[in-house]
């Protein structure tokens, strides 16, 4: 995690209470600048804007995350830091590993792919590629919403457990890929959602292949985003470092 420079602050500034725990905690740990190594708990509480009694009940808690740790003459940043910042390189791994293959789905389909993560239930997009549209905002917000739709349906078809309806959606249950389409005719939109997995983990990413065209299409871009898949799955399994 990348940390700024620490701002000189006032000896006269209080604690706003309109700040939220959150705000607090993060203001201790931005409180360290480039070059500090260890810092008292008084430097930290002036850094921050906090009372002392305030600090020290947030770094209790800091040190509990393994956000701070103690050192020889103060608190330093601690090893749960690292553990976050490494998260954040495997999404640029990915991102960086996943672009290939993408633009050569986009090539072979002649839509436009997307690289996903979940998280809490959350879909962050990583990557995205293919004809862009950025004047048309309405085809961009059609694409999100399929892309969204896809990936769902697709976890959801990854947990045997699940029943769901198509809510007027066409959805094909498998271990290897969701399909989703809305519309009819020629305008109908396609998408195509596949696993990025390693052994019996839960998918690390997702692919999802967005398109126009009938129904029908549909199984001609399976086979392309699962290959897709399969090809960013094997990049990534050579790769100690993703480990």
């Amino acid at each position: 995690m990348a940390l700024t420079e620490a701002s000189p602050r006032s000896e006269a500034q209080v604690d706003s209470p309109k700040r939220s725990m959150l705000s607090r905690g993060l203001s201790i740990v931005d409180s360290f600048g480039g070059r500090d190594h260890e810092l008292s708990l008084s430097e930290l509480a002036r850094r921050a804007d906090l009372p002392k009694p305030t600090a020290h009940r947030l770094v209790a808690e800091l040190l509990e995350w393994g956000i701070l740790e103690r050192g020889r003459s103060g608190l330093r940043l601690g090893p749960r830091l690292a553990h976050f910042g490494a998260r954040v390189h495997r999404h640029d791994l990915l991102r960086t590993t996943a672009l290939p293959h993408l633009r050569r789905l986009c090539e072979l389909t002649g839509g436009r792919a997307v690289l996903s993560v979940t998280k809490h239930d959350q879909l962050i997009h990583l990557a995205r590629c293919g004809n862009p549209s950025a004047k048309n905002a309405s085809r961009d917000v059609a694409d999100e919403r399929l892309s969204i739709a896809a990936t769902r349906r697709l976890m959801r078809a990854l947990d045997p457990s699940t029943d769901y309806a198509g809510s007027g959606a066409e959805i094909v249950r498998s271990q290897q890929y969701a399909a989703v389409a809305y519309g009819s005719g020629e305008r109908t939109l396609l998408g195509i959602a596949c696993p990025i997995s390693i052994e019996q983990r839960p998918p690390v990413a997702i692919v999802t292949a967005l398109a126009k065209g009938h129904r029908g299409r549909l199984a001609t871009i399976v086979a392309p985003v699962h290959a897709c898949a399969l090809s960013i799955t094997r990049a990534i399994r050579a790769m100690p470092e993703f480990y």
